[in-house]
C-alpha cells in the first residue's frame, strides 16, 4: 500500500480548509493512477476567478473560486460548467486585506484551456487530484499539447514503482499531446506523437574542385 508523506496540515489545508503549513511532500502520480483516483476529468476553459474572505471559528482565511466552462467530460458526470473552490489568494481591504499561499496547489489564469483531474475528499469536496499534478494546460496547435507544471519549489515529489505501465507510453508524463493524454485516461496505449517539422534546414554543399 502506498503512503503519501505530507507535512501536517498542508493536506488538510488543501482538502478541508485548515491552517497553513510550510512544506509538502507529494507522491508522484502518473496519468493512469490519476484517472483511477479521479471522480471527474474534463477539458475546459477558465472563464472567471475571484477571491474572498471566509470567517469561521478557526479565524479568517482566503478562498478563491475558479469558474470553468466545460468543453468535454473525459470521466464522470456530464456537466457544462464547474466552480472549484481552493484556499489561498488575496482578498479584503485595508487592515482586513490578507494573502494566503498553498504550495503545490494548482493555480489557474482566466482564459487558459486545461484538462483537470478532480478527486473527492472525505469532506465531500472535489479538488485537483494530486494537487498541482491534476492540472494540464493546453497549448494551441494540432494536436494540442498538454503540459503540467508540477515541480514548484518547496514541494518535493516521491516516485514509487509502478504497478502497471503501458508499452510505448510517453516517458514524460508532464508533456503529452491531448490524444495521448485522453488515451491514458481511457486505459489505452497512447499513439506516438506526430513529428513536427519546424523548419527545413538549408544545406550548402561545397562546389567540387575542378583541376585542369
Amino acid at each position: 500500500m502506498r503512503r503519501l508523506a505530507i507535512v501536517p496540515l498542508v493536506f488538510a489545508l488543501a482538502l478541508g480548509f485548515a491552517a497553513p503549513a510550510l512544506a509538502t511532500t507529494l507522491l508522484e502520480l502518473d496519468v493512469p493512477e490519476m484517472a483511477q483516483r479521479s471522480e471527474l476529468v474534463f477539458v475546459g476553459r477558465v472563464v472567471g476567478q475571484s477571491s474572498r474572505l471566509d470567517r469561521d471559528a478557526e479565524g479568517i482565511r482566503v478562498l478563491t473560486d475558479t469558474a470553468f466552462a466545460v468543453d468535454r467530460v473525459l470521466k464522470g458526470e456530464k456537466i457544462r460548467d464547474f466552480t472549484l473552490t481552493q484556499i489561498g489568494g488575496t482578498a479584503g481591504e485595508g487592515t482586513e486585506r490578507r494573502t494566503q499561499v498553498v504550495h503545490a496547489q494548482a493555480a489557474f489564469q482566466v482564459g487558459e484551456s486545461v484538462v483537470l483531474f478532480l478527486e473527492r475528499t472525505t469532506t465531500g469536496r472535489l479538488v485537483p487530484t494530486g494537487m498541482e499534478q491534476g492540472k494540464y494546460t493546453l497549448s494551441p496547435g494540432e494536436p494540442p499539447l498538454a503540459v503540467r507544471q508540477s515541480y514548484k519549489p518547496r514541494a518535493a515529489k516521491v516516485r514509487e514503482a509502478r504497478v502497471k505501465t503501458f508499452a510505448g507510453a510517453p516517458l514524460d508524463g508532464d508533456r503529452l499531446t491531448l490524444p495521448q493524454l485522453e488515451a491514458l485516461i481511457r486505459g489505452e496505449r497512447p499513439v506516438p506523437a506526430p513529428v513536427r517539422v519546424l523548419r527545413t534546414p538549408q544545406v550548402s554543399l561545397p562546389k567540387p574542385e575542378v583541376r585542369r
